[in-house]
């Protein structure tokens, strides 16, 4: 398999399935496969974007639409002209679309003046809105965001010009200040334009409950378009699984947060066994939560062999629990397990030792985990996991988790 790969936004994560949707509208382009074991290419490339909590900061009531533009009744009523036009029949939709978006997206703004810029148009943010849900579900939703990624997704122009900067300022040893200055442009200029559009809408009142519809469509095209398309299947007639290889950023951090909490109290042991605490002990030879927190600290447990496999159960069945267990706001806690998860996925299998580089020891103790997505149940896990906040696991990991319950006293 193949790392979880950064996405085209920043932060955990950040190319989205817009850009896959896109693909498939250029001419001549073929989409391409993952072979069996790699990293799912469409489904984990969801633009975090479209995960509604995180962009609902706010709601503002809106205004009410001048009478003027309204027109007829039905599910169109209130439209403008151009947006109206959307839902009159299969031959008037190409330019209404095109006309839609050119008014709905908010150009992005030259980097100097990217603070003072204003902020998009209300009404033309919930003409948007209203004009995505009077479409028929189905194709049609999926031609306008196709529409969207395509013609107003990132500047691969801009990329280039900067992502050129950034190789110059470092084969020249330019001061840090420069290069900082030429990567913060660069990063600016991978945010694709539809993602001030989308920031809007969460603002907006039911924008909230808008995303999460919109996130739906968007899982059910790629499925559908995608994972099950002849281009995949033809090219790689191999392909059985869809999975990731995901890094877990933040589980050391969390681990340390435990281990100083226990070395405050004497003897307080609620991580391990009186086995495993007398097994590490005697390697160490300090008190097992006091050395190990200085040991993970500076990585210097990976040197010894011996503690490697001592902390090999342990570690998993706390992962476990992390990953599975650790909630914000009733949400997984870590990053990239909940942007699966809230993808449809399915939380699989930890794997000991997959990340050995400095990196995946400092990040996660050199664990991976493998998050599955089975196609057919992508979308109802992922309205579960949204609704009711529960998480999908496979066995090994339930397994993992009733250890963690049964020898921690979390």
């Amino acid at each position: 398999m193949l790392p979880n790969q950064p996405l085209c936004l920043g932060a955990p994560r950040k190319r989205c399935g817009l850009a896959l949707l896109r693909r498939r509208e250029e001419p001549g382009a073929a989409a391409r496969g993952v072979p069996a074991g790699c990293g799912l290419a469409s489904m984990s490339r969801l633009g975090p974007f479209l995960v509604a909590p995180r962009l609902l900061r706010r709601s503002w009531v809106l205004p009410r639409r001048p009478s003027s533009v309204s027109i007829g009744t039905g599910p169109c009523a209130g439209l403008g002209a151009a947006a109206a036009s959307l839902c009159s029949g299969p031959a008037a939709p190409s330019l209404a679309m095109e006309e839609l978006l050119s008014r709905s997206v908010p150009p992005l703004p030259p980097y100097e003046t990217r603070e003072k810029a204003p902020p998009p148009a209300e009404l033309r943010s919930a003409e948007f809105m209203r004009s995505y849900r009077a479409l028929e579900a189905g194709p049609r939703r999926a031609e306008l965001l196709a529409r969207l990624a395509r013609d107003f997704g990132v500047d691969h122009g801009q990329v280039a010009e900067f992502s050129a900067k950034v190789l110059q300022a470092r084969e020249q040893q330019r001061e840090p200040g420069a290069l900082l200055q030429a990567e913060d442009r660069l990063r600016y200029y991978l945010s694709p334009r539809y993602r001030g559009l989308f920031q809007h809408l969460g603002r907006l009142e039911g924008g909230l409950r808008f995303l999460m519809e919109l996130r739906g469509d968007l899982v059910e095209a790629l499925a559908a378009r995608h994972a099950e398309g002849p281009h995949v299947r033809g090219e790689f007639p191999q392909i059985k699984v869809f999975s990731s290889l995901s890094p877990i950023p933040g589980f050391t951090k969390w681990l340390i947060g435990l281990l100083t909490s226990q070395t405050k109290e004497q003897g307080r042991n609620e991580l391990f066994t009186d086995a495993e605490c007398q097994e590490i002990s005697e390697i160490t030879g300090d008190p097992a939560a006091e050395k190990l927190k200085r040991l993970l600290t500076n990585n210097e447990w990976m040197r010894s062999e011996r503690l490697v496999k001592a902390l090999h159960s342990p570690f998993m069945r706390l992962c476990a629990w992390y990953l599975y267990g650790e909630k914000h706001r009733g949400y997984a806690l870590n990053p990239v397990a909940n942007f699966h998860l809230q993808n449809g996925a399915v939380l699989w299998r930890i794997n000991w030792m997959a990340d050995t580089s400095p990196r995946g020891i400092t990040a996660s103790c050199g664990m991976m985990v493998n998050y599955r997505y089975f196609l057919e149940d992508t979308a109802s896990n992922s309205a579960g996991y949204l609704g009711t906040k529960h998480i999908k696991a496979s066995e090994q990991v339930l397994s993992l988790v009733s250890q963690f319950q049964q020898n921690s006293k979390l």
